[in-house]
């Protein structure tokens, strides 16, 4: 599991002021493995599969990592988990924002998926070109807590600017024109779709306002206890045979913590829901969920030798099916 691997000292000056605009390099795609096509997601014999597509956002912390992975839209549920994965597993030239690293928020890859192909990826999200936060509002000062978050919501036109601007969430009320304004004068690569600027529709925003400088623990060292123990629980239900159960601790730690695990913790997650799955007996999946935690770097031998006999009986079952298959059909023909 993943601990603090150290503290960022940041002082914040209170400025009365706006601050200048600020020279931003995006984000870059360092490893960007695309992922295969879902063993459990495979259409049934003899019916032809469709092309299926998932688009998710996220956020590349100043780390580099994804966080905050979520689909955005998606013609096959069954696809969205393998997307999602494959998006944790990347690395990415953080964000420089006057030289120095910054999170981005509101990336978006699509993926599409074909039967017996090579997964393809598509980025045509809406770039940030120029995005400066204001001055913390002197007004905001003396009734504010040590931190305040507003979350802002707009669309980015054909042109790169943006309009429609509203706040959904807002930890105190005095910062929202503040950040309204803001976010009037950012300045966007437009969305394209087969080249051509399109318009983007709910980018979604968070912004932070810290009133006190010191040290603090940066948001990406902190530590989950609750995903460390519910993990160590749910090895011990796999070490105990308790295959359902684990599953289910899984299932609602996913659903609590899965939007923020790190790499570690999502290699280990993936790792033990597919030897639980083995444990149920559900093959494919298995198959499914230790190929993804070795995309989170799980590469040792017992990992690889598994992963090598579930795919020889997955072929086995689906040569097994496509038989009966056959039979079936040879016996209707016959009754006829």
């Amino acid at each position: 599991m993943r601990h603090v691997s150290g503290f960022a000292c940041a002082l914040f000056a209170l400025l009365a002021a706006s601050f200048a605009a600020a020279e931003e390099v995006p984000a870059k795609r360092l490893t960007s493995r695309a992922p295969d096509y879902p063993a459990s997601c495979r259409p049934p014999i003899g019916e032809e599969a469709k092309v299926e597509t998932v688009s998710v956002t996220y956020t590349v912390s100043v780390r580099g990592l994804p966080e905050e992975v979520r689909v955005r839209e998606s013609t096959n549920e069954c696809f969205n988990e393998t997307a999602i994965a494959a998006v944790r597993s990347w690395t990415f030239e953080p964000r420089k924002v006057d030289g120095k690293s910054q999170a981005q928020e509101d990336l978006e890859t699509t993926f599409i998926f074909k039967f017996e192909q090579e997964t393809k990826t598509e980025d045509f999200d809406a770039r940030p070109l120029v995005r400066v936060q204001d001055a913390y509002p002197e007004k905001c000062m003396y009734r504010a807590a040590q931190q305040e978050t507003v979350v802002v919501v707009f669309d980015v036109t054909e042109e790169g600017t943006t309009q429609n601007i509203r706040i959904t969430e807002s930890t105190n009320d005095c910062f929202n024109q503040t950040v309204i304004r803001s976010v009037g004068r950012w300045k966007y690569s437009p969305k394209t779709i087969n080249g051509e600027p399109v318009l983007r529709k709910n980018v979604r925003t968070t912004i932070t306002y810290v009133l006190v400088g010191g040290r603090a623990v940066a948001p990406q060292d902190r530590v989950d206890p609750v995903v460390a123990r519910q993990l160590k629980k749910v090895q011990r239900l796999v070490r105990d045979g308790k295959y359902q159960e684990a599953l289910d601790e899984l299932s609602a730690l996913e659903s609590e913590k899965g939007d923020h695990f790190t790499k570690a913790e999502a290699g280990t997650f993936y790792q033990l829901r597919g030897v639980a799955k083995i444990g149920v007996k559900d093959y494919a999946g298995a198959l499914d969920d230790l190929k993804i935690a070795q995309g989170y770097g799980l590469y040792n031998d017992e990992l690889k030798e598994t992963i090598a006999q579930l795919e020889q009986v997955v072929a086995a079952q689906e040569a097994q099916a496509a038989q009966e298959g056959d039979m079936g059909e040879e016996i209707a023909s016959e009754s006829e």
